[in-house]
Formats: C-alpha cells, structure tokens, sequence
C-alpha cells in the first residue's frame, strides 16, 4: 500500500508494465479471498459423529474406543481408490471455492 506515484516508479512494476493488465473497479467491491492454511482435504467420508461427540464432552480416547477418531478415517482411506479420493478432494475443493477460499494449505497423504 502506499501512493500511486511510489508504485509506478517501483523497479519490479517498471520491468512488469507491460505485462499487468489493469481492471477497472469502480462501483464493485473487491474482497481477498480465504486463506485456509491448514486443511486436511483426503478423506474417505467426514467425521461428523466424532465431532458431535466432543461437543458432547467425549475424550479422543473414548471416541476411539467406539470405532471413531483418526485411525477410523485412515482406514476409509486406505480401503478407497485414488479415483474416489480424487474425486473428493477436488468435490471438497470447489466447494471450498464457491465460499471464497482461494488458497489451501494441506500436507501430502504419506499412510
């Protein structure tokens, strides 16, 4: 930020110009986007019941217990096809999309 004048005589601007294409924004309203900076979009199916049961005052321990937690959804994982968890993480990022995120932030699947 900073005034116009400092921009135009910025050294990257001056070797960039060329290149930038302005946009005309008068009478609109721009927003950034969403920064999601850490997400975990592969899964096989979301963990509703488990985060239903912490609201309820359950441990980790005691979901786990009953067949919930993060091992459950490693094995969803584990049992899906490439194509399927594809499919979801791409289903999970346009939806993401379509509430103003524009940059994730998720670390690789190493199971």
């Amino acid at each position: 930020m900073g005034k116009t004048r400092d921009a135009l005589r910025d050294p990257w601007y001056q070797k960039s110009k060329k290149k930038i294409r302005e946009v005309d924004c008068r009478g609109m309203v721009v927003l950034p986007g969403f920064v999601d900076s850490h997400t975990h979009p592969v899964f096989a199916a979301p963990r509703l019941v488990d985060f239903e049961k912490r609201a309820a005052g359950s441990t980790y321990q005691e979901i786990a217990a009953a067949g919930g937690g993060i091992r459950s959804s490693l094995a969803g994982v584990r049992e899906s096809t490439k194509r399927a968890l594809t499919e979801r993480v791409l289903s999970a990022f346009n939806e993401m999309a379509g509430y103003g995120t524009t940059t994730i932030e998720a670390s690789p699947v190493t199971a």
